[in-house]
């Protein structure tokens, strides 16, 4: 059975292929006896005839001898040549016993047909039949031959006809029976040839490495083309060697446990192995094998697949894997920065923006006055960086929404021109807005977004405009709608002003992050690069487009193009970002008659003195708390109007506190809490509302927000 996996230049080793091998098999078996046997009896034959001047009958032996050693090597004739001639050769011996011997020895006769089956075929035999019967018709009725017939002594003719049909009918039985054998044996063979063939194509054409070596000493037997191709070796280098030997195995405990497999189990799947080519490369493959019985010898067929790029694929992508996640451990990591910077800044500069506050309602001097307002500015500069800075690293990190919720467009237009309109006065820039009558007054938005770009646009109009004598600085804004867009229900924001405007240059890199038009423009007008970057994207999250035109030394135009479909009226009240009131305003006696209790649960003392200032301003009386167990108790003790709770306090924070007020509040009751927290990242906000909060306020906390958060939750 090996042979059929042996490449094509090795001879079969045994079996056969095919009925005429297997009849040439027979036929070389059964000249080589004829030839002993007729050696053995002739010999004798020539010697003795010679001895006695019987020249004839040595040399007719001499000439059966020759003939038969024609026959038999098969070299000089063909095999029908060969195969007729023996058939022949039995057909006159047995007609010459006919003669002889008499019409007894018929079943010598018998064996020409029969051996005319075996070696050339049904149709060949039925001539022989044909021929033998119709010899032992005629030599049995011409020699009168003593063979008896029940009723027919007196018919020669007849008795005649009956032995020879009698023999015609045996020998086809015998004949044809031998025949239906071999062409079941014809079958059989063709079948395995048909599967030989077929393995051998798979062994020879597969792409895989194929092995064949011996299971008692591991030598190898055959290998395909797919090995070669693989390993780089050729087959005189590897054939005849063992693996180990050859040096293949890379690792060689792992040859011997594949070997131990084999032993115990008779087969290995999918085993994963390593190992050497010719020029020493390492060569990941999955590695399969079955002990298999080839020529009566145990012998084991092994199969390697290359998965080496496939493992390096896999490591690239578990590597890729473990990029991700620690580029995720990293964004964690900086979200939670951000997180701890936000709430460590934003806790000083809520003292410092609050005591502003409440300090600007008191009686000042004109030259305090404006001490004050200088710290104010600086203060609200500083926080504007660090807002630029935190909304930039949420949108880089991709955790920067926006919402669509009803917003009255012209009060968040007009809300961003009020908060400005002082930044404009100081610099004495005439500030103009134009709002189109024909504009919706409800529309789907993120008021929050749209204000924040809306402030950055005229930020930078009033940071880049001046006034002089030769010429009155002015930025304007103004608001319409835009059939042109390729939005149904667009609006078109534009800023304009008339200052220091932009060349090709500056403006190709005018979005670019922690970029300004050049060195000079940062030293001399302060800020950090970021606002247009931000705004450019906060555009893109809203939905829409920004575009700038600008002549150096004449100003700049700057057009923003949102979606804002129409609306209707929300049904319950919506705060909208608006002007907040004058920082030096005085505050209503009305606010000071509703004065209400409050309890404030605030780890910081200077977090604590402001807040406590503003409320007692907003005319609101204060109970204060260290932290959230503090608080808990007195909550339980007093009876309190609202609650103001920082988020991250020691002992209990106001999360944990929140959800222990909602746990233990009285059926039917909800007292408002408030959230006044320093971490202005995303999802902050959200997660005050998951536990139970109604509202949140970001830490610095200015008096005018305070006074509007109070005013909707306070009865």
């Amino acid at each position: 059975m090996l042979d059929f996996l042996r490449f094509p230049a090795s001879p079969p080793l045994s079996g056969f292929h095919s009925i005429r091998e297997w009849r040439e098999h027979i036929l070389a078996i059964l000249l080589f006896g004829v030839v002993l046997v007729g050696t053995a009896v002739a010999i004798p034959s020539i010697f003795l005839a010679a001895s006695q001047g019987l020249w004839s009958i040595a040399i007719t032996d001499i000439a059966a001898l020759v003939f038969l050693g024609t026959l038999w090597q098969k070299e000089s004739l063909g095999y029908k040549t060969r195969a007729l001639g023996l058939c022949s050769l039995l057909y006159l011996l047995g007609v010459s016993f006919l003669f002889t011997v008499g019409a007894e020895s018929q079943i010598y006769l018998m064996a020409c047909p029969v051996l005319v089956t075996i070696l050339l075929g049904r149709r060949s035999a039925i001539y022989a039949l044909a021929a033998c019967s119709l010899s032992l018709f005629i030599v049995g009725y011409l020699s009168n031959a003593d063979v008896q017939v029940a009723g027919l002594e007196s018919q020669p003719l007849l008795r005649w006809l009956v032995i020879t049909l009698n023999f015609a009918f045996v020998n086809a039985v015998i004949s044809g029976s031998i025949g239906l054998l071999l062409n079941g044996l014809e079958r059989s063979l063709h079948i395995a040839k048909m599967s030989e063939e077929r393995y051998r194509t798979a062994f020879v054409t597969s792409p895989d490495a194929m092995v064949i070596s011996r299971l008692s000493d591991g030598v190898c037997l055959d290998v395909n083309d797919g090995f070669i191709h693989l390993m780089g070796w050729s087959r005189t280098e590897v054939i005849g060697r063992s693996s180990m030997q050859s040096s293949i195995w890379h690792d060689t405990a792992h040859r011997q446990e594949f070997e131990r497999a084999l032993q115990n189990g008779g087969h290995v799947e999918n085993m994963e192995a390593v190992f050497v080519n010719r020029s020493r490369s390492q060569l990941t493959c999955l590695l399969s094998a079955h002990v298999v019985e080839l020529d009566g010898e145990n012998c084991v067929l092994s199969v390697a697949r290359d998965i080496t790029a496939h493992k390096k694929a896999e490591s690239a992508i578990l590597e890729k894997e473990v990029q991700v996640e620690a580029a995720k451990v990293a964004s964690s990591a900086k979200s939670n920065f951000l997180a701890h910077m936000s709430h460590e800044i934003r806790t000083p500069m809520n003292g410092v923006l609050g005591m502003v506050d409440v300090l600007q309602q008191t009686d000042l001097t004109q030259v305090q006055r404006r001490m004050l307002t200088t710290i104010q500015n600086s203060s609200v500069s500083l926080l504007k960086i660090l807002n630029d800075i935190l909304d930039y690293s949420k949108i880089e990190a991709g955790k920067l929404e926006v919402e669509r919720v009803p917003m009255q467009l012209r009060e968040v237009v007009l809300g961003a021109a009020a908060l400005m309109q002082m930044a404009a006065q100081t610099k004495q820039i005439e500030l103009v807005v134009h709002l189109s009558p024909d504009l919706p007054n409800w529309v789907s938005a993120d008021p929050t977004r749209v204000q924040q770009v809306l402030l950055n646009l005229l930020g930078n109009a009033l940071k880049f405009t001046a006034s002089n004598d030769e010429r009155q600085g002015r930025v304007e804004l103004a608001v319409e709608l835009c059939p042109e867009a390729q939005w149904t229900d667009a609006v078109q924001l534009r800023v304009t002003d008339n200052g220091i405007g932009m060349d090709q240059a500056m403006l190709d890199k005018l979005f670019q992050p922690f970029t300004q038009g050049d060195a000079s423009t940062a030293r001399k007008f302060g800020g950090t690069g970021l606002g247009l970057s931000i705004t450019q994207q906060l555009v893109g999250l809203l939905g829409g487009s920004i575009s700038v035109t600008s002549k150096l030394g004449q100003g700049s135009a700057f057009k923003v193009t949102l979606p804002l479909p129409a609306c209707d009226a929300p049904t319950t009240q919506t705060i909208q970002p608006a002007a907040t009131a004058p920082k030096n305003a005085a505050v209503p006696q009305l606010d000071r008659a509703a004065g209400q209790r409050i309890l404030l649960a605030e780890d910081n003392e200077t977090n604590r003195e402001v807040i406590q200032e503003q409320l007692h301003l907003l005319g609101h009386t204060c109970d204060v708390a260290p932290d959230g167990g503090v608080a808990l108790a007195m909550w339980r003790q007093g009876h309190y109007a609202l609650l103001l709770t920082d988020c991250q306090m020691p002992h209990m924070d106001g999360f944990a506190l929140t959800a222990a007020i909602r746990q233990a509040e009285p059926a039917g009751t909800h007292m408002p809490i408030i959230a006044v927290t320093a971490n202005a990242m995303q999802g902050e906000g959200q997660r005050c509302l998951d536990v139970g909060m109604d509202a949140y306020v970001p830490k610095p906390v200015r008096l005018d927000v305070l006074r509007t958060v109070l005013g909707q939750w306070l009865k």
